[in-house]
């Protein structure tokens, strides 16, 4: 049996507890807030402390050649196939490394790396926003909800095929195959083909009787 001492040792401290209790909250907000590549930098944390001291020694060193490739990926990003959050995550987060590195880029710099990424079913908007007079996007993240809201818009226009046309079509498809395959495997194309070799075959042994028929008759023949 465990003395009251050892017991005593053994059991969580109040304030430990209340401790860890706030040191991973701290850790879920941490995680919860920055980009999938910066929490790839803190995956092993157990602690608040230590999420914080990987991120700091990550991003507090920038190469010539680190600062090179970001700003090289920032200028050339497109859109592609990503949805539209994860494109914009992707430029917030090259410009945010780059500003910790001492390398800002503009508001309006942004604005149009962002729109030269974007493909050709945003092109209204892209002219809208290039070009009107009376354009009051000059920060990134009123583009960010402008882009999101567009998103869905595109989004809504592009064709969907309902259930119950899937279904049909389905079911269409199931038929048209098992007709198919009636017709083939069960007497359709099989029995033509036996019926066809059967008469070609009484064809055969008629036109060969025929034929040793006139021969005997020749051979009875005089010869003139």
């Amino acid at each position: 049996n465990l003395s009251r001492k050892q017991k005593a040792l053994r059991s969580p401290i109040p304030e430990y507890q209340t401790w860890r209790r706030n040191d991973q909250l701290v850790l879920s907000w941490v995680m919860a807030t920055i980009s999938e590549d910066a929490l790839l930098q803190i995956i092993g944390a157990k602690i608040a402390k230590k999420a914080w001291e990987d991120l700091r020694r990550a991003y507090r060193f920038h190469s010539p050649m680190r600062i090179m490739l970001l700003k090289k990926e920032l200028y050339l990003i497109k859109k592609e196939s990503r949805d539209m959050v994860t494109y914009l995550d992707r430029i917030m987060f090259l410009a945010n490394a780059l500003a910790a590195a001492e390398c800002h880029v503009a508001d309006e710099e942004l604005i149009q790396i962002t729109l030269n990424g974007l493909p050709s079913g945003y092109e209204n908007l892209i002219k809208s926003v290039s070009t009107s007079s009376s354009n009051t996007i000059s920060r990134f993240p009123e583009l960010y909800m402008l882009l999101w809201d567009q998103e869905k818009v595109v989004e809504a226009m592009q064709p969907k095929t309902t259930s119950t046309d899937n279904n049909s079509q389905v079911k269409l498809f199931v038929d048209h195959g098992r007709g198919r395959d009636r017709s083939f495997y069960h007497g359709g194309r099989d029995r033509d083909y036996g019926r066809s070799n059967q008469n070609g075959t009484d064809s055969e042994a008629n036109n060969n009787n025929n034929i040793n028929t006139t021969v005997a008759r020749n051979r009875k023949s005089p010869i003139v």
